[in-house]
């Protein structure tokens, strides 16, 4: 059974046994084990489920989490449980906020067994954030939230690294979708100054109130017409030959075309990441803190091999030490992007290259192919 099949099954059954759950020992047992057990971890086993995980920090010794997930011998993720007839609330992960810096999980997952929130530490070097990153109901679960929860499950190549980077995308999605509901329910001066210079060139304060109203129930005409969502606009399309493709057809058909070459050529790389949809595609560098990131931008032609380091100034600024000899291995002159006001940095190299051209493709992939391989070879060599 695929993995969306599996969270429709657990989806379907929650409401029945949400009705005869009385205690949170029964929360456990009947709504919050089936979710762990969907993707994929045997709780009967504690190399890969321990419960009363503990969790000693400065304050307290002794303090145990209810569950923690675990990979190579490590906890990955660790689950709080509350009651599910609770109304579950961020102040609930309290808890979690002192559990989190005294392990080697990245991720957090609050829960009643019915809504989850899931944290981790995008504010700051392992100290929980306050707000989640996603957080749904698993009574109805739309298909974007099965794809990120598929990527947590056991059987998942998805490293920690690029959960981190998904986790922060799914943040800033987040916010924007707040911001904009709060808008349509109580527009601001300036989100109604916008539209109105929009469509008479200047600001018009005189009828501030009634534009307000204006503008909200526009908008909201526009994207609930007649009690209905407004379908999303289609994606972008690009012209191949006589046909047209969508965006993320492209991309996927370019990665499974680039995975499929490197696997039919003497490599050393290690291709354990599913291809999706995407503009970047991900190969771990074993025993280090950062990534190579192989990326293609559509709209400039431009292909670019990077080291991407999610959350480790000091590897940066060590590496950085040695400019002058890894771009004497390497013989190229590299882009190095301290980002100092994010937790990442990058080191790149970039070249033109048109994906839409299935002509280039080959010379494409044996620029990206050649590029990851220096990098994993070279990078290394530098880094403690």
């Amino acid at each position: 059974m695929d993995f969306i099949d599996e969270m429709k099954t657990l989806s379907a059954r929650i409401p029945e046994q949400f009705k005869h759950v009385k205690t949170e020992e029964a929360t456990k047992n009947a709504l919050i084990l089936p979710f762990i057990r969907t993707l994929g971890y045997d709780h009967s086993n504690l190399r890969e489920v321990v419960p009363e995980y503990t969790c000693d920090f400065a304050e307290k010794q002794g303090k145990k989490v209810d569950y923690a997930i675990m990979k190579d011998g490590k906890p990955f993720m660790l689950f709080e449980c509350k009651f599910a007839r609770d109304d579950l609330q961020d102040k609930h992960a309290a808890q979690l906020y002192h559990y989190f810096p005294a392990t080697d999980a990245r991720f957090a997952v609050l829960t009643d067994g019915v809504v989850y929130k899931f944290y981790t530490d995008l504010e700051k070097s392992n100290i929980m954030d306050e707000k989640p990153f996603l957080e749904f109901d698993v009574r109805d679960v739309d298909k974007i939230t099965v794809e990120e929860l598929k990527a947590y499950g056991k059987e998942s190549s998805v490293g920690i690294d690029e959960l981190h980077k998904r986790a922060n995308e799914l943040k800033y999605s987040k916010k924007v979708k707040e911001f904009f509901e709060e808008q349509l329910d109580s527009p601001s001066d300036d989100f109604v100054n916008f539209f109105i210079e929009q469509v008479s060139g200047k600001k018009a304060k005189k009828i501030k109130n009634e534009l307000n109203g204006i503008t909200r129930d526009a908008l909201k005409e526009v994207i609930a017409k007649k009690g209905k969502p407004v379908p999303p606009p289609p994606p972008p399309v690009i012209d191949i030959g006589d046909g047209v493709i969508g965006i993320k057809e492209v991309q996927l058909e370019f990665w499974d075309g680039f995975k499929a070459y490197v696997q039919s050529t003497s490599t050393s790389l290690k291709l354990t990441q599913k291809t999706r949809p995407q503009s970047w595609y991900a190969i771990n560098l074993k025993g280090q803190k950062a990534q190579i990131y192989l990326s293609i931008n559509t709209q400039s032609n431009v292909l670019t091999c990077e080291i991407y380091i999610s959350n480790s100034k000091e590897l940066y600024n060590e590496l950085s030490k040695y400019k002058d000899e890894i771009e004497g291995e390497l013989n190229e002159e590299l882009k190095w992007k301290e980002l100092p006001t994010k937790n990442a940095s990058r080191i790149e190299i970039s070249k033109d290259g048109d994906i839409r051209d299935p002509g280039e493709r080959k010379e494409q992939f044996k620029w990206l192919k050649t590029q990851a391989e220096l990098f994993q070879e070279v990078f290394p060599k530098y880094s403690k």
